[in-house]
Parts: C-alpha cells; structure tokens; sequence
C-alpha cells in the first residue's frame, strides 16, 4: 500500500510512519521543508499546503491519503499557547487550504486513491459539562467547535468522487511527543502539581498506539466509513487525571490552580485546560476494536515512566 500524509511530520505522522514503514508499505510526506530520506519506501515532497505544485504528479500512484494537516491548536510552547486573532486565522486557514488542495489534486488525477482519512477532534462537540457524547451528538458553538467543522468539511467533496472517507475525532493523544503532555507533568517535576480550575472538567484522551493500530483497520477495513470518535472507552476528570500524573511520576498532587489564573494567563485557550467533553467512542466499541490502553493509568505510566518522557529521580 502506498500512502500519503499531510502533516506526516507532526507527532502522528511520525508514529504512523513508523509502523506503515514495519507493515512493509511505502509512505510519501507532504511538507513544507522536506528532508532528504535515506529509508527505504520512505519519500517527502515539498508542498505549502495552499496551492498545487509538483507534488501532485504522486496522487495516481498513491492509495490512501491522511489528511493531518493544520497549525497546532495548543502552540509549540507555552509560551504562545495564547489564540491572538492572528493565530486563530492561521489554525483555521492552515485547515480549509489543506483539505481543499488535496480535494483539488484528487479532482484532477486520472486515478484517485481508494480511502481518504481525515483528522478532526472531539473539539467539534464544544464544551460540555457532563452530557456523554457520541458520534450522533450535535456540533458545539465555540471556536474549537468552528475549527473542527472546517476541518472535516475541507476535503468532503472527495466522497463525491466515490472515494471512501473516514473523519477521525481525536481525543488528546497521550504520546511521548505530545507537548501537552509536558505542560500537564511540569507543575509535578517541581513539585507544585495539582487539579486545574475546580478539577470537574472531562480529558477525553486515546494512546498513541491506539491510534496507530485504529488508523490501520480504518484503511484496511472497508467496513470504516464516516466519522469515528478515537478516544479511550471512558473519559477522565481532571482531578483523576491529577491524581494519576502524581502517581505516576511520584509526586505529591496538592497544589490546584484557579480558574482564574489560568484565564488570566492563557485567555481563550483556557478552555483547552479548563473545560472539555466526556466522549465515548460508540463506533469503535461497536465495531468490536479492542484498545491496548483502555486506562488513563496504564497509559500514563507507559509514557511518563516506561517510555521516561520525563526522567525522575
């Protein structure tokens, strides 16, 4: 299987890369600074995600596209976790260009690939307290809600095509690389670890070898169509979340954070800490998938520990 991913540089990519290049499959990168690979089946073309270039000759060749394109929703650093308006225009451009220039290169392609996926999040449900949400829940009304709408809307024109799409809601993906683990463990590394807000607020979360082996059934299995919430059988709160980080990196868990400082610091991205969604991925469970990680506990200990994301004493 030859298959090409947009984004195929950002943590995803990377674990999805790895295990296609094992399974024997040969992965084309769209980026817009390409390497030079030196791995076998392993290709990167130069693309700005705005317009069609060369980088379109490979869309007969290829069979299956993932479509991980867009601006980080949670910064690269803390220190420009903050949405200015410059940044929000990014993160929701940075989605419709992405999506519509591979519709695009699809549309103009004498031989179209046989599956697209597309990546979205749990985002797209808007804040929710407590109500359990599905697949069959109603979009939300806030700007990450505005963000995942664009995004799967972006590249629905390829069903036209008669192209099979699966839309992908990812919880927080709980992997070694994910930056927003290493904001959650820093207040714990010092010792000053502890709830955020009033520690109610739902973490919908999917390990990342979850998500690599529910990428693989998605363009295996025909019988993957439509929109699938990746997330863990059972949410968490956010004062089980931090109870499990202090136990898990032998930390004392005492020190909560108001709300307030944390609106004060991060403005409207606050909700990305302070509110969040309690979804079950109704699809999966009834297509029978069985995860790897269905605990929060065991998968934090298998990133912050085993795989030492964090070295403790």
């Amino acid at each position: 299987m030859h298959i090409l991913i947009a984004g195929g540089t950002g943590m995803i990519g990377r674990a999805l890369t790895e295990e296609f290049l094992k399974e024997g499959w040969v992965v084309t990168i769209l980026s817009r600074k390409p390497g030079k690979s030196t791995i076998p089946n392993l290709k990167y073309l130069e693309w700005d995600g705005i317009n069609l270039g060369d980088w379109q000759n490979c869309i007969k060749d290829i069979d299956a596209i993932i479509n991980l394109s867009g601006e980080s929703i949670g910064g690269s650093s803390l220190l420009n976790l903050r949405w200015t308006r410059a940044r929000k225009t990014r993160i929701l451009q940075s989605r419709i260009n992405a999506g519509r220039i591979l519709t695009e290169a699809m549309k103009n392609s004498d031989k179209r690939p046989e599956v697209f996926i597309q990546a979205s999040a749990v985002g797209y449900y808007g804040v929710k307290s407590r109500e359990l949400l599905t697949e069959e829940s109603p979009e939300g009304n806030d700007f990450l809600a505005e963000v995942c709408e664009i995004w799967e809307t972006s590249s629905k024109e390829v069903e036209e095509m008669g192209v099979r799409r699966v839309v992908a809601r990812l919880g927080v993906v709980i992997g070694k690389q994910n930056p927003i683990i290493g904001y959650m463990s820093l207040p714990y590394k010092l010792y000053l670890g502890g709830r955020l807000g009033n520690g109610k607020q739902y973490l919908t979360w999917i390990h990342i070898k979850d998500v690599v082996r529910i990428f693989i059934e998605m363009l295996e299995n025909k019988n993957y169509k439509g929109t699938y919430n990746i997330s863990a059988p059972k949410s968490n709160t956010n004062i089980e979340v931090s109870e499990i980080l202090g136990k898990s990196l032998k930390r004392p868990n005492w020190l909560p954070v108001p709300a307030f400082i944390l609106r004060f610091a991060l403005g409207e991205a606050s909700t990305l800490v302070l509110d969040g969604q309690n979804v079950q991925p109704k699809r999966l469970l009834e297509i029978g998938y069985e995860f790897k990680f269905p605990e929060l506990k065991t998968a934090m200990y298998d990133v912050l520990v085993k795989n030492k994301y964090i070295q403790l004493d």
